[in-house]
């Protein structure tokens, strides 16, 4: 398994778990009557980026070029980013520390998207070592 392959597998399976594990592996807060909590739209836009990451992901496993491969990489960084961001900084999430999104969607959302960015931000900077064209295993 080369790098960018196993980049897009992860990033594959790391989108698919922002994407439903706010509602199901580490859920936000239940929902309030005639009240939208930070964390409920802090779910919705991590469903959409957790989706875009997945197809970006697919997209990486399926093409042969390696240039457009470091195209798709450099999307799901930026992706990965905006998704640490969201939660952390733009949207947020409950402000109480005894919430369960507090205690367990943040640190979730930010550990998966700081991989997924981590891994990323190494393929961008293989690919360009390796100088371009050449196949970016």
């Amino acid at each position: 398994m080369t790098f960018s392959s196993f980049i897009g597998g992860a990033a594959l399976v790391i989108g698919v778990l922002i994407a439903f594990g706010p509602q199901t592996l580490f859920p936000v807060c239940p929902p309030v009557e005639y009240i939208t909590m930070k964390c409920h739209s802090t779910a919705r836009v991590e469903f959409a980026l957790g989706l875009l990451v997945a197809v970006l992901g697919l997209l990486t496993l399926l093409t042969a070029s390696a240039s457009f491969r470091c195209g798709l990489t450099i999307s799901i960084f930026l992706n990965a980013v905006l998704a640490l961001l969201i939660p952390a900084v733009l949207v947020g999430v409950c402000p109480g520390a005894h919430m369960g999104c507090r205690s367990l969607t943040l640190p979730a959302l930010v550990l998966l998207s700081g991989l997924l960015a981590t891994g990323a931000a190494a393929s961008i900077g293989l690919y360009w070592r390796r100088g371009g064209e050449k196949k970016n295993g």
